[in-house]
């Protein structure tokens, strides 16, 4: 390729992408290129030109935020955190910040700090869907089940159609031995996907909760109608036969799901079955 038809080009570039042929860019130009390497997953060299926009614009609220990313990116959580604040401190109104500055403090186990950012992300935009799910996790995840529930209660309503929601919820309702309610939102997560193979799981699970074992049994077979291979719906299936006081077949439950390395199963089946040299195979009744 000749030199000129390489001028013609950088001339060409350099002309649609807006950045000076200026040998030294600006600060924006640095952002714009640090830009196009964070698409490209050049995540050191996205670092080098916002480092550089920064050098010559110390308040560029945007190549911070630019640059935060790119840390977060590369996994380095504490650089990562260090320039979502400096970018918070210039634009101390923006939920966006403050849900990414959250991610990064989930990524370093601050429970308490993400749940604080996300709070602030939740004050400044009230319909932020993901901050509000991500909140009501992090409240499940430290057994606060009542705000969890109110947080995936407010995400329902402004998402209704979302199986999510519904599922999060009825599992802490779940927790929350509010079973009904529970119910309530496992049933609806299944109107809104038959194939929520979970959904069915958890709902036979409510059921044994509730002592409604023949119930339950209903639901892990529908379970296991979409998955073949969970071990889980049969060692649950197990359960409720143990309770009710059917024997053998719980011990071909526990088989089953044996036999698909569930631990639990393996456990009840080693336990009380297995002496017993039970060969039945289960199916459904």
């Amino acid at each position: 390729m000749s030199i000129q038809l390489l001028n013609i080009l950088l001339l060409y570039f350099l002309t649609f992408t807006g950045i000076s042929s200026d040998p030294t860019p600006t600060a924006e130009e640095y952002v714009k290129l640090g830009r196009i390497k964070l698409e490209a997953k050049d995540y050191s060299g996205a670092i080098e030109d916002f480092s550089s926009a920064i050098a010559l614009k110390s308040d560029y609220a945007i190549a911070y935020f630019r640059r935060a990313s790119a840390y977060y990116l590369k996994n380095d959580y504490h650089k990562a955190l260090n320039d979502y604040t400096s970018y918070i401190q210039l634009k101390p109104e923006d939920a966006n910040a403050y849900y990414n500055r959250a991610m990064v403090y989930k990524q370093l186990n601050n429970a308490p700090k993400a749940i604080h950012d996300l709070s602030l992300c939740i004050y400044f935009d009230k319909e932020f869907t993901q901050a509000l799910m991500k909140r009501g996790n992090l409240y499940f995840e430290a057994t606060k089940y009542d705000s969890a529930v109110q947080d995936y209660t407010q995400y329902i309503l402004l998402k209704p159609d979302s199986e999510k929601g519904y599922y999060n919820r009825g599992n802490s309702y779940k927790r929350l031995k509010q079973f009904e309610l529970a119910m309530g939102d496992f049933n609806h997560v299944i109107e809104l996907n038959p194939k929520f193979q979970q959904a069915y799981i958890n709902t036979g699970s409510t059921l044994a909760d509730m002592g409604r074992y023949e119930e339950s049994i209903i639901f892990f077979n529908k379970a296991i109608e979409l998955d073949k291979n969970d071990g889980e719906a049969y060692y649950n299936i197990g359960v409720a036969y143990n309770n009710m006081g059917e024997k053998d077949d719980a011990c071909t439950c526990w088989k089953k799901a044996a036999e698909l390395n569930q631990k639990d199963g393996m456990s009840m089946y080693q336990s009380k079955c297995s002496k017993a040299g039970f060969t039945k195979k289960y199916s459904q009744k």
